[in-house]
């Protein structure tokens, strides 16, 4: 009998092949990855920092700028993938929740959030490294420790921002018809 109940469920699960293959479905899934790497690269560069309160090299050791950046860009890439996932398995809500205004409302947010923290953490970023060494674009080497990865994270967020950006266009476009 049971087995009779989990082949009747797993007939009900449709993954909607037709929504990921979509320019939204795929727009929605390159937010995603995006997100995903600008998120990796503000870790990454907040755990190979030393703590010199701790003497060591282990937990999250970025000040305040990257605290929020990895706040943003984890909630982004969280949300951006449940969505995703649950326009993947289901047919009517990846037809009905891009048409309401939660839609257009939540990629105007990220989009805007994105936009911020990536300027700021751009101009911080080298703000704080220029004036550590005279030779800093030349030889490429600055004193912080993480610097590529914060630049790196930067720009894939304002990337991501102008992704964001379309979305929220093409959510609008799809509320107002």
């Amino acid at each position: 009998m049971p087995s009779n109940l989990i082949g009747s469920l797993s007939s009900y699960i449709v993954i909607n092949r037709q929504y990921i293959r979509s320019p939204l479905g795929l727009l929605k899934y390159t937010e995603c990855l995006i997100g995903f790497i600008s998120f990796i690269c503000i870790w990454i560069a907040c755990r190979r920092n030393y703590d010199p309160y701790s003497q060591t090299n282990d937990g999250f050791v970025g000040g305040d700028l990257e605290t929020f950046a990895l706040l943003i860009f984890s909630q982004t890439f969280t949300t951006t993938l449940m969505l995703g996932i649950v326009y993947s398995f289901s047919i009517i809500t990846s037809t009905i929740i891009p048409k309401t205004i939660f839609e257009f409302v939540f990629n105007l947010i990220v989009s805007l959030q994105l936009f911020i923290i990536s300027l700021l953490m751009f101009i911080i970023v080298i703000d704080r490294n220029k004036n550590l060494s005279d030779d800093f674009f030349v030889n490429g080497n600055p004193n912080e420790p993480g610097f590529a990865y914060k630049i790196t994270s930067s720009i894939f967020g304002f990337m991501n921002s102008i992704l964001y950006s379309i979305d929220a266009y093409v959510s609008y476009q799809s509320y107002i018809s």
